[in-house]
């Protein structure tokens, strides 16, 4: 099944239905137009949102075990089609064929948890004070949920919420992002096939800010999560206080990387170049601020030299490459903003520190891996987040002094901390103040984490049955 098309139009009702008004997605390797999207009007989403409070009201009522049976369907169809998906996700966003054939599979993952999860949801019973008296509470869905999902994971992004929120028993409008709306209107093409009921899963296109203004507005969406820059979510935190929208947000980081004299080393490097190089350093969990002891600072910065110098720029589609593209060229611009900022503050720069000029792909959105030494808590680097492949590195002598640094944040979403030390490692998992630790590991997130951030880097939790949670609400019914 050929998924990739030139033309794409919004889902709704199970239909294709298109618009006047259009968009491009572009290839961020070739900066041509991969293909032309139609923006959803204000009368369509109307009518996707009416659809789907329609289909709410049949939806909820089907058991859990029926609701599963069309996820298991969408399940099976995306497994089939792995490798359609993960080219169109190379094609619209960068990122290595490797990369985007484990998100698909990630994605997948996301489905089955919900599933696991959803046919092991229960109620309780609740003892009265009174003798006559019985007290039920029941898990409910909300109803028609808004799903606003980002570019850099276009697919894992989708099923991690439209899963959860579909097994509880609630219907779903998809915004996604307009860089990279093709691989959720594959995955939409993939649910009608997959015999979803009419309205349960909506997909609306186009500008993000008008179209969830007016998902904001309307009375008929209970609940909107959304993951993207803290920025947007702290606009959508206060442009839902007009109806008391509910919210789950997952939003920026800016990832601490500690390590320790007493680490393996090679280790410590091996997980620096997961976490900061998986898409070009363009996720919410990767490591940003890199902190060194000075015992080991020298040959922690040249091992990591040594081992960025063999990383290869280029085509997503070439299995030889481990960075793509930048998904476009206003992220070049955060990025030279920040180093440029780093060394008029006095950073030392050991490598990279510019865009790559590929001779096959010209017009490409590539940046060297770059490394920063000698930075300080007054960098840009130091407090923005980054979303871009720059190591920004800082030396540190005590275990207190940089637990209050690596703190030292409004964003509270991972951290990651490398020692041999037993001790050490249970006092930073209690004085860390970030919602995801890694210690002495690069990639601690899968599907059954509870997934979410401290501080401003969002409120609420994705993944397993902490996903449930947050797409359901208690009633309380006394007999």
């Amino acid at each position: 099944m050929k998924l990739l098309k030139s033309k794409y139009a919004n889902i709704i009702n199970n239909k294709w239905i298109n618009s006047n008004s259009t968009f491009q997605v572009k290839n961020p390797l070739t900066n041509e137009t991969l293909s032309i999207v139609s923006s959803c009007t204000k009368t369509q989403l109307k009518e996707a949102i009416k659809s789907s409070q329609n289909a709410f009201l049949k939806w909820k009522k089907l058991s859990i075990k029926k609701r599963s049976t069309y996820l298991i369907n969408l399940f099976n169809l995306i497994k089939e089609n792995t490798e359609d998906l993960a080219e169109i996700i190379v094609l619209e966003q960068g990122k290595p064929i490797s990369e985007a054939i484990a998100e698909i599979n990630y994605a997948n993952a996301f489905i089955t948890s919900a599933v696991n999860a959803g046919l092991q949801l229960k109620g309780e019973i609740l003892y009265s004070h009174f003798e006559n008296k019985q007290g039920h509470v029941y898990n409910e869905p909300y109803g028609v949920i808004g799903c606003i999902t980002p570019w850099n994971f276009p697919a894992a992004m989708i099923t991690r919420k439209i899963a959860p929120a579909l097994i509880t028993g609630n219907t779903v409008i998809l915004k996604p992002s307009e860089l990279t709306p093709l691989t959720a209107l594959a995955l939409g093409e993939l649910a009608i096939k997959a015999g979803f009921p009419v309205g349960i899963l909506n997909i609306v296109c186009g500008d993000a800010l008008k179209i969830s203004d007016m998902i904001l507005a309307h009375n008929d969406i209970k609940k909107i999560s959304f993951t993207g820059s803290t920025k947007t979510g702290k606009s959508l935190l206060d442009r839902s206080s007009t109806t008391i929208t509910k919210l789950s947000l997952e939003l920026g980081g800016h990832a601490p990387f500690i390590v320790f004299d007493d680490a393996d080393i090679e280790l410590a490097i091996t997980a620096a170049i997961q976490s900061k190089f998986r898409n070009c350093g363009q996720t919410c969990i990767c490591a940003n601020r890199f902190y060194i002891q000075d015992n080991i600072y020298p040959a922690f910065i040249e091992l990591l030299h040594t081992k960025i110098k063999e990383l290869n720029l280029g085509n997503g589609l070439d299995n030889k490459t481990h960075l793509g593209p930048l998904i476009n060229q206003n992220a070049i611009k955060k990025i030279e903003d920040q180093i440029n900022d780093a060394l008029e503050k006095g950073a030392t720069l050991i490598c990279g520190g510019k865009k790559y000029n590929h001779k096959k792909f010209p017009n490409a959105h590539f940046f060297e891996p770059t490394i920063l030494t000698n930075c300080t808590a007054t960098m840009k680097v130091f407090t923005e987040e980054t979303f871009g492949p720059i190591c920004a590195i800082k030396q540190f002598k005590t275990e207190s002094g940089i637990i209050n640094e690596a703190n030292n944040s409004i964003y509270g979403l991972a951290a990651y901390a490398f020692t041999t030390n037993l001790k050490r490692t249970f006092n930073l998992s209690k004085e860390l103040n970030y919602s995801i630790i890694g210690i002495n590991d690069g990639t601690p997130s899968h599907t059954e984490i509870p997934f979410g951030g401290f501080n401003q880097s969002g409120m609420g939790k994705e993944g397993g049955s902490y996903a449930l949670a947050e797409y359901t609400q208690q009633k309380y019914v006394s007999l």
